[in-house]
């Protein structure tokens, strides 16, 4: 599925993470293709984008505590769908059922 990013501004903790670790982001009315559909590390689910592959890095999560690596995935707010619509969780249970 294509979606459109709507929202690739970050907090200066974010930005110094990025910078540190060589992450690529989305940019601002790029259209994307949905890799994959992921759990982030507050608890939601974040997306992993055909056109943006980053290495793993440490996750960093001072909600959940999530250790380890993995790429860094993108919150679903952070996009729409082609119409502009937001993703609403129906939108996501189907495309995760398509992956299934």
């Amino acid at each position: 599925m294509e979606v459109i990013c709507i929202n690739a501004t970050f907090s200066p903790e974010w930005e110094v993470y990025f910078n540190k670790w060589g992450i690529i982001k989305p940019i601002v009315d790029k259209i994307y293709t949905i890799r994959s559909i992921v759990p982030n590390t507050v608890g939601e689910k974040g997306l992993l984008l055909v056109e943006i592959v980053n290495d793993l890095t440490p996750r960093i999560s001072p909600l959940t505590g999530m250790g380890g690596k993995a790429e860094q995935n993108w919150a679903v707010s952070r996009f729409t769908t082609l119409l502009g619509q937001p993703l609403t969780k129906e939108v996501i249970s189907e495309l995760i059922k398509q992956t299934v």
